[in-house]
């Protein structure tokens, strides 16, 4: 399942000439779910979305 998400992500991103992010929190707990989804550092929600923003930056500067 989780390799037909992925696959359809890449898909529409190719079809759309768009970077698009997809970031997938694997916890074991809730305080793993809470430490990388929280207002704190390590936030990944946050660093997928710069790190999209950061690809768009680089291919609008080709």
């Amino acid at each position: 399942m989780c390799r037909e998400t992925t696959a359809g992500i890449s898909r529409v991103s190719i079809d759309l000439g768009i970077p698009i992010g997809f970031g997938v929190l694997t916890c074991d707990t809730m305080n793993q779910a809470i430490e990388r989804s929280g207002d704190g550092s390590g936030n990944k929600g946050v660093e997928a979305t710069l790190a999209t923003l950061e690809m768009i930056k680089t291919i609008e500067s080709l």
